[in-house]
């Protein structure tokens, strides 16, 4: 049941981070890799953190709180990838990896607010259709 619960929350938490991912790939652009890595950087934590977003509405956090927690799991996930990143970005390469950070993020900053108590068990929260 855990598993099943586990995986429910990772499946619907890929949908939101690519549908908050799109606005903030677009901001990225192509370019060099640190360029792509500070703009992507910058950008989803922004993303991620607005108000009536999955993210603020589904764990029982601050924007301060999602912004710095945010930050945190995103400069975390680029340095696991950044080794596999591209020299130069172009709009394929660059949607394909910020669908990974974005995945990696999201997932972490779930596990944070989890272990803290903060995820919000609602019906809305646990459907990603509504997102």
């Amino acid at each position: 049941m855990v598993y099943f619960c586990m995986l429910r929350v990772t499946r619907m938490i890929t949908v939101c981070c690519l549908l908050l991912l799109l606005p903030a790939l677009s901001v990225a652009g192509e370019g060099n890799k640190d360029e792509w890595i500070d703009a992507v950087t910058q950008a989803l934590p922004e993303a991620f953190c607005q108000d009536g977003q999955y993210f603020m509405s589904c764990y029982e956090v601050t924007q301060k709180e999602c912004r710095r927690v945010s930050l945190l799991v995103v400069e975390s996930c680029m340095d696991s990838f950044k080794g596999q990143f591209p020299d130069n970005f172009d709009e394929e390469s660059g949607a394909h990896w910020g669908e990974q950070v974005g995945r990696c993020a999201g997932t972490a900053f779930h596990i944070y607010f989890e272990k803290e108590g903060k995820f919000r068990n609602t019906e809305k929260c646990n459907d990603a259709g509504q997102w």
